[in-house]
């Protein structure tokens, strides 16, 4: 079994499975051929053998100017946005300052229309955010600074306007298992790879009046999508714009998995209570997403991921959404902002 496993890898691991991307901004994985790159020259064969990828930090260059990044993240990741500014304007010159975006621009035109005038220079935001971006004209132009081969298919995927970047991918969350490595150690069995397995062995583990139960989970439609969509159902077609939640595969494919693991999950039902019980190690597995990882940090033993158990006869489609940095150009940049944001973004 795995150590504790580091984030870039669990992911590596989720993403194995089958991916769909949410509202992701293009078909086109592969990415243009000449984009810039000034990072070291040192360079890997991709796996398809089609050409050379460049590997190495990417170093930002640009000394004037100022950025202004706009977010809506809580919690710790807007203290780890501050960090990143504060090290970028230390360390490499220009000005770098955050703030969020007001809750009260919760639609997309009021959204766009806050961006045009805020004096906002790079947004971190959903993928799904592009197609808008980019309509209203509010996506700078110039050369990205990062090859797009660097990035894993899944987040490249989301992050393409038809030949090029959209944004910097930050990061992609889908839905998979973790488990107790050291449980699943001591029981001598791999993770199971199916919900039978899994719900063989999370009947072993439940043991209520002991305060230890089989198995936690999201029971929400982000972390399940990938049963919902297990017998080729879409929770939203978008051709025709219409919800699936009538399809009878889609409700075949929920049952699947939440009948097989309902009789031994912790009895709190929210996500917090179910993540907190695989935490606490009440439970050695937990069924969700993988921003769950952000909040593992803290618990004791290593922990494994594996892609979502597959039901009987059918095969897991989790959705995915990446999250990406956003560089804008608008009335109230000046051409130095607009060259300290990209290079903020790489």
């Amino acid at each position: 079994m795995s150590p504790r496993l580091p984030r870039r890898r669990a992911l590596a691991a989720l993403l194995g499975g089958g991916i769909s991307l949410l509202a992701g901004c293009s078909s086109d994985a592969t990415g243009p051929t000449n984009s810039a790159d000034t990072s070291d020259p040192t360079t890997q064969r991709r796996t398809d053998g089609r050409r050379e990828c460049p590997t190495g930090t990417v170093e930002p260059d640009a000394a004037d100017g100022s950025v202004t990044v706009a977010h809506d993240f809580d919690g710790p990741g807007v203290e780890h946005l501050r960090a990143t500014a504060d090290h970028f304007d230390t360390t490499h010159g220009p000005s770098a300052t955050t703030r969020s975006v007001p809750d009260r621009q919760f639609r997309m035109t009021d959204r766009i229309d806050w961006l045009r005038t805020s004096g906002v220079s790079v947004l971190i935001g959903n993928a799904t955010l592009a197609p808008e971006l980019d309509r209203a004209q509010l996506l700078a132009n110039g050369q990205r600074v990062v090859d797009p081969c660097r990035y894993e298919a899944t987040a490249r995927a989301a992050a393409m306007r038809t030949d090029r970047l959209a944004g910097y991918p930050l990061s992609t969350v889908t839905a998979g298992l973790f488990y107790d490595a050291e449980t699943l150690d001591a029981w001598g069995v791999e993770p199971p790879g199916t919900v039978a397995e899994l719900a063989t062995l999370a009947e072993r583990a439940h043991d209520p009046d002991a305060g230890t139960y089989g198995v936690a989970a999201a029971l929400d439609a982000f972390a399940l999508s990938g049963y919902a969509r297990a017998y080729g159902a879409d929770i939203y077609d978008a051709e025709t714009e219409s919800l699936g939640i009538e399809d009878a595969d889609l409700r075949r494919g929920l049952a699947a998995v939440v009948e097989a693991i309902a009789p031994y999950l912790p009895p709190e039902l929210d996500r917090g209570s179910q993540l907190s019980a695989f935490r606490s190690g009440e439970t050695p597995f937990y069924l969700g997403p993988s921003s769950a990882l952000a909040e593992l940090t803290e618990r004791d033993g290593p922990v494994g991921a594996v892609p979502m158990p597959t039901p009987a006869g059918g095969t897991p489609r989790p959705y995915a959404t990446t999250t990406c940095c956003y560089v804008l150009d608008t009335d109230t940049e000046s051409e130095a902002d607009v060259t300290a944001s990209e290079q903020f973004g790489a």
